[in-house]
């Protein structure tokens, strides 16, 4: 049986793939020269040939009893030539995947860092931080004081806090899901989906109080099939982008359209232009749109390429679609701009016929 003895360590030693034996890397690998040479093999005396390469990639060794390899030195050389280029793209890929761990970690701690000072600061403009140097009685006594002479302007806060809480909350469930492996299963079930969609809407009425914004919310009784933390880290994306880009003084409109066993949502606004050779872009990682730019109003063109990846994890898909605004529009940059979401089909459970009448829910 012909077997093919490998060994592929890095530049620090360290192994990148074996196909060795303990006793084959003592007695063969290890007093194995640079180069190649034909050998006997140490178990039955068969007639092998081996070699090993020391690049700076690391070292590729090769030992094998294939006729052809054994026979011709210029094939074999070609087979561990093939393992070295391998080797370099191991570590091609390896230094990849650090970077890109290392850069959402980044991310991720200047972010959560970023909501915790904004969490900060709403809690000091309920009750200044001189006031919350006492004991605990005196703090709350303080915050009491605050809370009746400024009822409103705490009630804000409040949702503000909530708001920057939630946010932290789906940054760290979308780098779990994006650094996780295979075996971390989601867990799919039915789920009413007006509720879910609501329960991420109502962390945004503040700030689309602030910016005037209204949110038309269609009616649904259906429940459909997905992983409630995935797709609830989507939409809190997907709105945080709408409250972004949308036209001040105009509403959001979602709507729900079961058919058959498959459910579609759209969102519907007034909202930054984007051209038509960038409805796919901007939900690649790092792109953002050239009007955002213009505006001044781009990130760092994340927040659509999470939604897709968090829905995908679900089967379902997003896509955008546009379509012109009345003419009395006069903001040249502003257009009708249509987010539509497909979950997958038999995701769907009907309960009722659909209702389309909207609410406005409170700002």
């Amino acid at each position: 049986m012909m077997m093919d003895h490998l060994l592929l360590l890095d530049q620090s030693g360290k192994i990148v793939v074996s196909r060795l034996e303990p006793a084959c890397r003592e007695n063969c690998f290890d007093v194995t020269p640079v180069g190649v040479e034909k050998c006997k093999s140490c178990v039955d005396g068969k007639l092998r040939r081996r070699g090993k390469l020391i690049g700076s990639n690391g070292t590729v060794f090769l030992c094998s009893d294939d006729e052809d390899l054994v026979n011709s030195k210029r094939i074999f050389q070609k087979s561990l030539t093939f393992y070295e280029v391998a080797l370099t793209r191991f570590r091609e890929l390896g230094e990849e995947t650090v970077k890109r761990v290392q850069t959402e970690n980044r991310r991720l701690v200047h972010n959560l860092t970023t909501l915790n000072t904004h969490i900060l600061q709403e809690i000091y403009a309920i009750a200044s931080q001189e006031e919350l140097t006492g004991g605990p009685q005196l703090q709350i006594q303080a915050i009491r004081r605050q809370i009746k002479s400024r009822e409103n302007e705490t009630a804000a806060a409040v949702l503000r806090v909530l708001k920057n809480v939630v946010a932290a909350r789906t940054e760290m469930q979308i780098v779990r899901r994006l650094q996780s492996d295979s075996n971390t299963a989601l867990v799919k079930k039915h789920h009413q989906i007006h509720r879910v969609i609501n329960n991420v809407l109502i962390t945004f009425f503040q700030d689309s109080h602030e910016r005037n914004i209204g949110w038309s919310l269609g009616q649904s009784r259906d429940s459909v099939l997905f992983d409630y933390e995935t797709v609830s880290a989507a939409m809190y994306r997907l709105f945080e982008n709408a409250v972004k880009y949308c036209k001040s003084g105009t509403d959001v409109a979602i709507e729900f359209k079961p058919k058959r066993t498959q459910m579609t949502l759209t969102m519907s606004m007034i909202s930054l232009r984007v051209d038509d050779d960038e409805k796919e872009r901007i939900f690649e990682e790092n792109y953002s749109g050239k009007h955002a730019k213009t505006s001044n109003l781009n990130g760092d063109g994340l927040g659509l390429f999470f939604v897709r990846e968090m829905l995908a994890l679900n089967g379902a898909t997003i896509r955008l679609e546009t379509g012109e605004v009345s003419p009395d529009l006069k903001d040249s940059s502003m257009t009708l701009n249509s987010f539509i979401i497909d979950f997958p089909p038999d995701s769907l459970v009907k309960t009722q016929a659909p209702n389309f009448s909207k609410t406005r829910p409170n700002s």
